[in-house]
């Protein structure tokens, strides 16, 4: 694995927090680490949403050797404390993921992009054209800065 590769996302990570001030908390400490060998993770804190509450992006790529994504997760989960410490399934509001699950119950028509849509149960996925952390950040702007309440409901 050439690690500048990794060192290089988190630097992007990094610059796409400290430049995103109305999304990110940037009065807060991000983590953002190389994993291992080939993952780049990470927690980005959100500003206070009025319906969610602390909240935090959480990003957890699998990097090729040449640098691109091979795999990721990128969610949007409420905040675990250890004077509240939530499960993974509590924390989950929404997530996007490149993996593929060629076999049902899992499969979907953007496989291996999908989308865990569903508040609380990360089992449940549809199709989606979102594929990119970029694209993830535009849509969490919308309803961070904005507010909104998420709806399982709702499609990307």
């Amino acid at each position: 694995m050439n690690r500048q590769n990794l060192i290089d996302r988190v630097n992007y990570i990094t610059g796409l927090f400290v430049s995103n001030e109305r999304l990110f908390n940037t009065s807060l400490v991000p983590e953002i680490k190389v994993r291992g060998i080939s993952k780049v993770v990470a927690t980005l804190p959100l500003q206070t949403h009025d319906v969610y509450g602390k909240t935090i992006l959480y990003i957890n790529e699998l990097i090729n050797l040449d640098g691109s994504i091979k795999e990721y997760r990128y969610g949007w989960e409420l905040i675990s404390t250890p004077q509240n410490k939530l499960s993974k399934q509590a924390r989950h509001i929404w997530a996007f993921d490149k993996q593929t699950h060629p076999e049902p119950p899992h499969q979907v028509d953007s496989d291996p992009f999908h989308h865990h849509h569903v508040p609380r149960d990360m089992t449940k996925r549809k199709t989606t054209n979102v594929q990119c952390l970029e694209d993830v950040l535009s849509i969490l702007n919308d309803y961070i800065v904005g507010n909104l309440e998420y709806d399982e409901n709702h499609s990307f």
